[in-house]
């Protein structure tokens, strides 16, 4: 009887294992390992040296329209080995507290859950919707391209007009695991995930295509 119930014993113990590693905390001196980004640009591959920003650029948006939310939306970038810049910002995250990004965890938490996005405007305008993601590149000669088609002439820059068009392209989150940064509290999630996009140059909205994308990165509430 007693060696019957060992098997389940030691079953018991290793779930509980499990459970209490569910949320592991990552020192800082190890962000960079968790970041990489490669893909084709006009058939030509490019892959990540390292992440230029250590965890991600959290933009705040102010309420505008009464219902006592503030939404935040941003992501991490990533230095590339062809000397350019990719930013992967995801919107919106939404809380009642305008400084206070974990009164927004909860939407953030969502808004990282695998599957689709859809490519819109976060850069430039306050975006109230969730699942919308934005790609801006920056070439190695210092020039932008994003998913977005943007007039920069102006300032502050607007969207142009006829819009992005984004027929065909794709952005899926295929894992996302919650973590803790560095033994705090900082609430961060692990996303992994696939794209291919149209980049528009900034006002002259000539195009590169983006295939082949695959990405990991820490998306964090800080």
């Amino acid at each position: 009887m007693k060696a019957a119930l060992l098997p389940l014993i030691i079953l018991l113990l290793l779930s509980a294992a499990c459970h209490k590693n569910e949320k592991p905390a990552i020192p800082e001196n190890h962000y960079g390992e968790i970041f990489s980004v490669s893909f084709m640009l006009d058939n030509t591959q490019v892959g990540k040296a390292y992440s230029a920003d250590k965890i991600n650029s959290i933009q705040g948006y102010t309420d505008d329209q009464g219902n006592g939310n503030y939404y935040f939306g941003g992501g991490p970038a990533y230095a590339l080995d062809n000397q350019g810049l990719l930013q992967i910002q995801l919107g919106s995250a939404y809380g009642p507290v305008t400084t206070k990004w974990d009164s927004a965890f909860a939407s953030f938490v969502q808004l990282c859950a695998p599957g689709s996005k859809i490519y819109d405007v976060i850069k430039w305008v306050g975006q109230r919707q969730m699942n919308r993601v934005e790609l801006t590149y920056k070439d190695p000669a210092g020039d932008l391209w994003s998913t977005t088609k943007i007039d920069a002439t102006v300032n502050p820059p607007k969207l142009a007009s006829p819009p992005a068009q984004q027929n065909g392209s794709s952005f899926i989150i295929t894992y996302e695991k919650q973590v803790s940064l560095d033994n705090t509290k900082n609430n961060a999630v692990i996303i992994k995930g696939t794209f291919n996009c149209i980049l528009y140059k900034y006002n002259t909205y000539e195009q590169k295509q983006i295939t082949k994308g695959t990405f990991t990165g820490i998306f964090a509430v800080i």
